[in-house]
């Protein structure tokens, strides 16, 4: 069914695998089913137009539709005799009859910066389906059933440890510890002070018992 009434989109080919041992099947049963997560980076985009024969300008300006395409690192999707996925492409535009699925003109990618600019930046989104064009190359998403868009959201890269700023529950934990250090260091530093006082009255304490048993002992010898 076309649902664009030939207004630009090319024809849909469905594109199937050919599963070798079906012995390592599994059936899915479980009803919360996640669906594989794609990351990719972007390294260029631009705009094309929806409608075949019209560049982006035109076929927005006619037809509020065009295509973004994303080219991006090589993308593997670990499936056996496929090449690497190499662009994006995301389609927007409004079907003239009613569709089974929501277009991606009601996502908030449409006219929007986010893709624009999007170079040198990382992406991760849930495929819910493949549709392949350019020799397997491409992966076009057209509307909510191609992609949960919640999931759609860009990787934001998290600083190292070693750059990384102290938050104030760290700061304040640092700066007890120094205070208990320096009191700990002061407690010290008055106690070696006491016991270095301590020794010497003591060591004069027994220099003067000694003068006075020598001096005891001379006038015993004298008698």
């Amino acid at each position: 069914m076309d649902e664009y009434e030939g207004k630009g989109r090319q024809p849909d080919y469905a594109n199937g695998f050919l599963v070798k041992d079906t012995s390592k099947l599994e059936k899915q049963t479980s009803s919360d089913y996640s669906f594989p997560e794609i990351t990719f980076k972007v390294i260029n985009q631009r705009k094309l137009g929806f409608v075949i024969g019209l560049n982006y300008e035109e076929s927005f300006s006619k037809y509020g539709s065009y295509k973004h395409e994303l080219e991006i690192e090589p993308l593997n999707l670990g499936i056996e005799g496929m090449p690497p996925i190499t662009k994006i492409i995301f389609g927007f535009a409004d079907p003239v009859q009613i569709p089974l699925y929501t277009p991606l003109t009601k996502f908030k990618l449409y006219k929007s910066n986010i893709l624009t600019e999007s170079v040198e930046k990382q992406f991760t989104m849930r495929i819910k389906s493949l549709k392949l064009s350019q020799n397997n190359s491409a992966l076009s998403f057209y509307c909510d059933h191609d992609f949960e868009w919640d999931s759609f959201q860009e990787v934001k890269e998290q600083p190292s440890k070693n750059n990384q700023l102290p938050t104030d529950s760290q700061t304040e934990e640092s700066n007890k510890s120094n205070n208990n250090s320096a009191e700990m260091s002061k407690g010290l530093s008055t106690g070696t002070k006491i016991g270095i006082a301590a020794g010497i009255i003591i060591l004069t304490f027994l220099v003067i018992i000694s003068i006075f048993m020598l001096v005891k002992s001379k006038k015993s010898n004298k008698k």
